[in-house]
């Protein structure tokens, strides 16, 4: 399947052997990745080498928490804002057959319900802007969510395209059933450490490729104010100073705090 080149440069900065299943494996082998070429070529070797290594910190933050989520709750929900074509659900499902993952996103939902469905079914696919909350809830439901059940809501990659009034009331909507919420968010420019500040320019290259007005960037002050005002008050803040070393056991490549550009959270009440 060809995808698209943002979403292809992401799965190309993306250490994918972190997802074990065979049937997950397969999947991956059927993305065409070759529209993020182009975008790729814009970047040079040392741009390339640290986007791989912040982008699969965050698969692996995502990663993690899920897991351990659901192997806590062995039927929890997952849902997942705007799946798009990653391989997380396929991972998730295949790990923990007993839980039920929701993918939703305006794009890629039925050429990824026609990869994936011979092969899963705990994974729902529903196509919906996340923004329309009536929307959302009653398709949502249609598909068999119980949101009185352990739930988590991962929004991976996404936050930076909300407004944040938008973000605000999905974090409102994840509150309200209590769910567990996982995600990342971008830095301002001015936060990140003078050696790194040019690895930031990928969010200019993005938003000018998708004719988006605005990217949302955050203070770390400002994202927990975000989620306090949602009424979540046990928040957990991570950096790539934390994530890789925890990955990789390499201590150099972001040894500097202040130098992760995205930082990743958890809140869970």
């Amino acid at each position: 399947m060809k995808i698209s080149s943002t979403s292809a440069l992401v799965l190309n900065w993306s250490d994918l052997k972190m997802y074990p299943g065979e049937k997950t494996q397969n999947y991956i082998k059927q993305l065409d990745l070759s529209e993020g070429d182009s975008l790729l070529r814009t970047m040079d070797d040392d741009q390339d080498y640290f986007h791989i290594k912040s982008v699969s910190g965050r698969k692996y933050f995502m990663w993690k928490h899920a897991c351990a989520f659901l192997k806590e709750h062995k039927n929890g929900q997952v849902v997942i804002m705007a799946a798009g074509i990653a391989p997380l659900s396929p991972a998730l499902a295949e790990m923990y057959p007993e839980s039920i993952i929701f993918d939703i996103d305006i794009h890629s939902m039925k050429e990824k319900t026609e990869l994936l469905i011979p092969y899963f079914n705990n994974i729902n696919f529903i196509d919906c802007d996340i923004t329309n909350e009536s929307e959302l809830n009653e398709k949502l439901k249609n598909k068999g969510f119980i949101d009185t059940h352990p739930t988590m809501v991962i929004f991976e990659g996404i936050v930076y395209y909300l407004t944040r009034n938008q973000l605000l009331e999905l974090l409102k909507w994840s509150r309200t059933i209590n769910a567990i919420v996982i995600g990342d968010y971008c830095l301002p420019q001015h936060l990140v450490t003078e050696k790194n500040k040019n690895y930031h320019n990928v969010f200019d290259v993005i938003s000018k490729l998708l004719s988006l007005q605005n990217i949302e960037l955050y203070s770390r002050e400002d994202f927990v104010l975000q989620l306090k005002q949602a009424g979540y008050n046990e928040i957990e803040i991570r950096t790539l100073t934390q994530i890789h070393p925890e990955r990789t056991g390499d201590t150099t490549t972001f040894a500097e705090e202040g130098s992760s550009w995205i930082e990743f959270w958890k809140a869970t009440e």
